[in-house]
């Protein structure tokens, strides 16, 4: 009878233990062999333990234990060391692409910008439960809360975070280790810029300039292992898998990015997939100014946005984030004919009123993953209607309710192109376009990076003399 046991594998570029960004080591390589068993995607972990310094991290990476640490606060006028990470994906923000391949060199699937995916995805599957009392907070440190996470960055802390590629997360079908020839797992860590920042984007005054002088911060993994949960099948069911002569093809799931930039009030991103069987997209954005900068999120997934004073600063109010600004209409073309909306979704009038847009929301919470199978959200009326901000706290965040998420918006768009079958249409030949249009305004960020990620299916294919190939 078949039997399950859980396998623990280290990076094949162990260094020194440590992996860090900027500190020689900023990839994490692992290798599963080929051999006769299946592995469950969804038990696919990513372990290790996670800290923060502050400065440029050389100290850390040689051992020096007097490097400073972080001293997160609650207290937005303390003028103590504030780095921390982003509340809502934890630890995932450290990676920055994955690459997923066999043992031959095959390619299966390459995520670049996955933080940024995780950024659409954890909102849509988690809501503050999950967060702050129900686990995530434990294996990610995505507690759900600024401040909390904060507070936890102040510390080392383990992690156990999946790995949120389409081929892991299939229910139906388990990777059979023998016959894709095993896999070869790439992680790139993202910047320190990129994962760390110190709130300044916040409030602006009164914060430590740490993080503004150019030395930063550093994070910096260590103890990493990756773990599966793997099906050992029979011994005549070994036989079989060994000796197949002719192996059936099976499909799975994958996501293809792109990356756009938004600095016109009428924008049209025009991108040629080329994949056969397109189940939906999602896009989410920032302005790019935020992007690798430790004053701000690069985290964060919001809508246009004004700044309260002209220019992006720090050390004063200027350049911290005071309003939204709605978005008119979005529009989805296959080949240039809409598709699958004939229709134009139009946001303005909902947002300028602050009040929920249902098109646009359930357009978009039905890009991924179909809307009625969803049951725990961080989407809410709370984080998606951009309520004006004050002069002090800008997201309004709520200390003495945690189980209230605080203000930063889940904000992206997208649609779903097969919500009946999920076999996905096709887009060979025929360019995705997605139309956006926006008043930027006096005051308003004007320049946007766009993360678009494609879901599609792709099939394996095996030949009689072991060889394995992707169709898309």
């Amino acid at each position: 009878m078949e039997r399950r046991e859980i396998l623990q594998i280290r990076p094949t570029n162990q260094s020194d233990g440590i992996y860090s960004f900027n500190g020689g080591a900023p990839q994490l390589e692992f290798d599963i062999p080929r051999v006769p068993k299946y592995l469950l995607g969804k038990t696919l972990r990513i372990n290790g333990t996670f800290e923060v310094f502050m400065g440029d991290g050389v100290g850390a990476i040689l051992g020096d234990s007097t490097q400073a640490r972080p001293k997160n606060s609650i207290n937005l006028g303390s003028a103590t060391r504030q780095l921390r990470i982003d509340s809502r994906i934890g630890v995932a923000s450290c990676i920055d692409y994955v690459s997923i391949a066999n043992q031959s060199g095959q390619s299966f699937e390459m995520i670049k910008n996955y933080n940024r995916l995780v950024s659409s995805l954890n909102p849509k599957d988690y809501d503050m439960r999950d967060l702050f009392c129900g686990g995530m907070d434990i294996i990610s440190g995505a507690t759900g809360k600024q401040d909390n996470t904060g507070r936890l960055c102040n510390k080392p802390f383990d992690f156990s975070i999946p790995i949120r590629a389409g081929i892991f997360e299939g229910d139906d079908t388990p990777l059979n280790l023998q016959l894709i020839n095993g896999l070869h797992i790439v992680l790139q860590l993202a910047p320190n810029t990129f994962v760390l920042n110190n709130r300044c984007f916040l409030l602006g005054a009164g914060q430590d300039t740490s993080g503004q002088q150019g030395t930063g911060g550093n994070y910096q993994l260590s103890n990493v292992s990756l773990s599966f949960e793997a099906v050992v099948p029979p011994p005549d069911a070994v036989a079989q898998i060994v000796n197949s002569p002719n192996p059936e093809a099976f499909d799975y799931v994958a996501y293809t990015n792109f990356y756009n930039v938004l600095q016109t009030t009428d924008h049209t991103s025009i991108m040629n997939i080329n994949t056969s069987r397109t189940i939906g997209f999602t896009c989410n954005m920032i302005p790019s100014a935020y992007v690798n900068n430790y004053d701000f999120n690069s985290s964060m997934t919001l809508p246009p946005v004004k700044l309260r004073g002209a220019a992006i600063g720090v050390g004063n109010a200027q350049g911290v984030i005071k309003n939204q600004v709605p978005i008119k209409e979005i529009t989805y073309t296959r080949g240039g004919v809409r598709m699958p909306l004939d229709f134009v979704i139009n946001a303005q009038e909902s947002q300028e009123q602050q009040t929920p847009d249902g098109q646009l929301q359930f357009t978009t919470l039905n890009n991924i993953q179909k809307v009625f199978t969803r049951h725990h959200l961080l989407k809410s009326t709370q984080t998606e209607l951009g309520l004006p901000m004050t002069d002090t706290e800008d997201f309004g965040r709520s200390f003495n309710e945690p189980q209230k998420a605080d203000n930063v918006p889940c904000f992206d768009v997208g649609v779903s192109f097969d919500q009946i079958t999920e076999n996905g249409i096709n887009f060979k030949g025929l360019p995705l376009g997605m139309r956006v249009q926006t008043d930027f305004g006096q005051d308003a960020v004007s320049v946007l990076s766009l993360y678009l990620y494609i879901k599609h299916k792709n099939t394996i294919m095996f030949g009689s003399n072991g060889a394995v190939q992707v169709q898309n």
